[in-house]
């Protein structure tokens, strides 16, 4: 804030449309996600069928345990659809191509690949692209101003190579695509965890990115309740009791553990991250 900047002082609160700010203090180092204990959401569930209320309610006695003289949900800590973002079109990974160095079929999945729920202008972009592959310099005059404009314009420079076409695209989108595959990864090494240390019964939540399996929080054994799971690197040691799992996650894959590193790029990579298996 300009005035924080000028020496001052912040006013109590802040409002504008939809959000409110509160001044509560101030920090001597800028303030980071490390800095933040929890969320808290509101989620209102409208248009709602009576079979859809009962399952929802059956779900909640299913995940619910005590908690601190009340109740509270506990739940396997699955990344959700928004982190597949990338992979939405349903041809694959961008990622699992390019650990392969398969640098052209990534970047055709990533700028050259539309998906429905892909904004207009983008998607318009895709089809323009994949219809005219090759045609670097005609591509680069026709795309709009945005990330696949930058691509193609790389592809024009360098007569068609793709590493350096992927090396156009901002790091940010880079990263959300080896992101993407880790979390694919970790969702299937959590499922099969699961599968394998919890008695039945189940729920099973079908996802375009695997399916999803809840075990009834009441018999989740307590070594698993406090277990963390990593996003595999190519230095993860696959420790019990989720390692053999993990395996079976990147066989599935057809890949190895070492295998997830990116030919010739130091960024992005696969780096480990820790998450816990379950979330309350």
């Amino acid at each position: 804030d300009s005035r924080a900047r000028r020496g001052e002082p912040l006013p109590a609160t802040l409002s504008i449309p939809g959000v409110s700010l509160e001044r509560v203090g101030s920090l001597a180092e800028p303030f980071s996600a490390a800095a933040i204990a929890g969320n808290r959401f509101l989620v209102t569930a409208r248009s709602l069928t009576r079979r859809e209320c009962r399952r929802m309610d059956e779900a909640r006695r299913f995940l619910s345990t005590p908690r601190g003289g009340g109740r509270s949900l506990e739940f396997v800590n699955y990344f959700g659809s928004q982190r597949f973002g990338s992979a939405r079109h349903g041809a694959g990974f961008a990622a699992r191509r390019l650990i392969e160095g398969d640098f052209e079929g990534a970047l055709r999945l990533l700028v050259a690949t539309p998906d429905r729920k892909t904004e207009r202008a983008r998607k318009n972009a895709a089809r323009k692209i994949a219809e005219s592959w090759g045609d670097w310099r005609g591509l680069r005059d026709a795309i709009p101003c945005g990330p696949e404009r930058g691509v193609m314009e790389r592809l024009a420079e360098t007569g068609g190579d793709c590493r350096a076409g992927f090396l156009a695209l901002p790091l940010f989108i880079r990263r959300i695509v080896v992101e993407a595959y880790q979390s694919f990864l970790w969702n299937e090494t959590a499922r099969l965890v699961v599968r394998d240390r919890c008695p039945p019964p189940f729920i099973a939540v079908p996802r375009p990115f695997g399916d999803l399996v809840f075990p009834e929080t009441g018999g989740v054994p307590d070594g698993l309740r406090s277990l963390v799971v990593p996003l595999l690197s190519p230095r993860s040691k696959l420790k019990a009791p989720w390692g053999e799992a993990a395996e079976r996650a990147l066989a599935g894959e057809g890949i190895a553990i070492d295998a997830l590193r990116i030919p010739g790029i130091r960024s992005p990579y696969f780096g480990e991250i820790p998450r816990p298996l379950f979330a309350e």
